[in-house]
């Protein structure tokens, strides 16, 4: 069954971080998309990355109470370098069972820009584009683009 529509929303490609990954990700998108279908992409805006090296080096911890009632702690740390965004966490656990949870995510910085190229080669072309902004964490505001893609078959 192919989809008339296809929707990837929070920046979700900066999690392929490969070229080859996004490229496969594009095809499988194109894949799954009617003749002349539409994709949908958050996509952080062409010039974003000089905000990611203020950002690198950030740490803040943030209280809240779990499922059971207890109060905990969530300390996150970030780093970036050369497109390569990590970001460290702890979640303490103040209880018998366990000492806490340690945890480590990372992803590739995409840009407008490089995914609309890549979309092109996939067989894609850009048919309109709209500022959007984040809404959470260390990154709220960064601007982003909505990119709406369609097949070109």
């Amino acid at each position: 069954m192919k989809a008339d529509l296809l929707v990837m929303g929070d920046a979700t490609v900066n999690s392929f971080r490969p070229q080859e990954e996004v490229r496969m990700l594009l095809r499988y998108i194109t894949n799954s998309l009617i003749p002349q279908g539409y994709a949908i992409m958050v996509v952080y805006q062409d010039g974003i990355l000089e905000h990611f090296e203020k950002l690198s080096g950030a740490m803040d911890v943030v209280e809240f109470e779990d499922a059971e009632g207890v109060r905990r702690l969530l300390w996150r740390g970030v780093h970036y370098q050369d497109r390569d965004f990590r970001q460290n966490y702890f979640i303490e656990y103040q209880g018998l069972r366990f000492p806490g949870v340690l945890g480590v995510h990372r992803e590739r910085i995409w840009e407008s820009g490089e995914i609309i190229a890549l979309a092109k080669d996939s067989g894609m072309s850009l048919k309109a584009s709209e500022l959007t902004r984040v809404d959470q964490g260390g990154a709220r505001g960064w601007p982003c683009d909505v990119l709406l893609l369609q097949m070109d078959r």
